[in-house]
């Protein structure tokens, strides 16, 4: 009886096995999205850190006024540069620049002097209005890849571009305009931040067309030499004199400055590997936030309404050049 019914189980579950087919849920099918969701988030995350490391650095560069401007960007830069190296050899990262060496000099070039003028302005004027001003860059990028590479504009650009010249005039507030002072040299600072963000917009049209054959390591050793070289430029022609840094917290300040930049380039490289470039450049955009709270936190320069104007009204118009790369 035992062996009937065991060759009897036996025979049952085997045509149930051949008859019926099991169908398992595929895991990546469930995944993909999720995956997807969650690259998306860690994008933004990064571009949005980059954005407050860079205004660190600002932040930085501005508190340790006793330190000449030029000789300091040169230390915080060339420290950085020691970082770099040895994660290019490590990395086997490749040195060609494939056809490219001219578009790579171009936006190293544009990008350093850029860069130069964003945190060089930071210390004649408020953290918080150098970075509203900066974050027109988008505008320029757009408009200079037209002029150069005849890629098409719409209707958003050339809204964004005078809502943000609007915004510009608010919190700069030029004499001819608002009255006021009319000391040359004041009425030029608003500008330094507007010339940063032309430079870096056409070294980011430049960017587009490196694209991915050259590595962005790669890139971003060229703009730190380019960075360290206009620095000591700039301070032979301001005539400074050096000055060794003769306490912990003068060698502390290079240190955070120069690990603030490797965080902030990384973050930025690999937030937009994440992300589109349209999302990723609203969130690079709300370090305007960062730089206002910085502001009045450690400068305790509080932003008259005017300047939270213009402020929105830049912050508008990049994300309106955001939204028009979405269609």
């Amino acid at each position: 009886h035992y062996f009937i019914q065991s060759n009897l189980r036996s025979s049952v579950s085997s045509t149930l096995t051949d008859d019926v087919k099991v169908v398992t849920p595929d895991h990546d099918t469930f995944c993909t999205p999720c995956t997807s969701i969650i690259n998306s988030l860690k994008g933004k995350a990064l571009i949005l850190l980059s954005g407050s490391l860079s205004v660190i650095i600002m932040s930085v560069v501005k508190h340790f006024a006793h330190l000449p401007v030029g000789q300091f960007i040169a230390t915080i830069f060339g420290l950085a540069l020691l970082f770099f190296m040895p994660a290019l050899f490590f990395c086997e990262i490749s040195f060609e620049y494939k056809g490219k060496a001219k578009f790579v000099i171009c936006r190293a070039a544009f990008g350093a002097t850029g860069g130069l003028a964003k945190i060089w302005s930071s210390r004649v004027l408020p953290v918080g209005d150098c970075v509203a001003i900066f974050s027109l860059m988008p505008v320029f990028a757009i408009l200079f890849s037209r002029v150069l590479w005849k890629e098409k504009i719409n209707v958003f650009t050339i809204v964004a571009l005078v809502v943000g010249v609007t915004g510009v005039c608010l919190i700069a507030r030029p004499p001819f305009m608002f009255g006021g002072n009319t000391d040359e040299i004041n009425s030029f600072y608003p500008l330094m931040p507007l010339f940063a963000a032309l430079a870096v917009g056409l070294s980011f049209s430049c960017m587009r067309k490196i694209g991915t054959e050259v590595s962005p390591q790669l890139v971003s050793i060229n703009v730190a030499f380019f960075v360290v070289a206009e620095s000591l430029i700039l301070h032979f022609i301001l005539r400074d004199t050096f000055v060794a840094p003769d306490c912990y917290a003068d060698r502390i300040a290079t240190c955070i400055g120069s690990v603030a930049f490797v965080l902030a380039l990384y973050c930025l490289n690999k937030g937009l590997a994440l992300e589109k470039s349209g999302p990723g450049t609203m969130m690079k955009n709300f370090d305007v936030v960062t730089a206002y709270i910085i502001q009045v936190a450690f400068f305790g320069t509080i932003p008259n309404a005017l300047s939270i104007i213009g402020a929105l009204l830049v912050l508008s118009s990049a994300i309106l050049v955001s939204v028009s790369k979405l269609f």
